[in-house]
């Protein structure tokens, strides 16, 4: 799932998504990533309007996503 961070709240991550606002949660064996270099990143780096990849597994429904990488896309190309 790929989107725009609209809020961050303890273990969870509300994406702006074309879809719609999604859910992501994080645990201990999160890893986070950036998507350039070799420069390693942490939950911390996350905040809100930073444009993230997230893979996991999806439960309660497919509502909400366990993510097991975080991956920090650079910022879009401005219009």
């Amino acid at each position: 799932m790929i989107g725009r961070v609209q809020s961050v709240a303890g273990d969870s991550i509300t994406l702006d998504t074309p879809q719609g606002p999604r859910l992501v949660t994080v645990n201990d064996e999160t890893e986070v990533k950036r998507a350039e270099g070799e420069e390693e990143a942490s939950l911390e780096d996350i905040e809100l309007g930073t444009h993230i990849a997230v893979f996991g597994q999806f439960n309660g429904g497919g509502k909400t996503l366990v993510a097991q990488v975080i991956v920090i896309l650079p910022p879009p190309p401005k219009r």
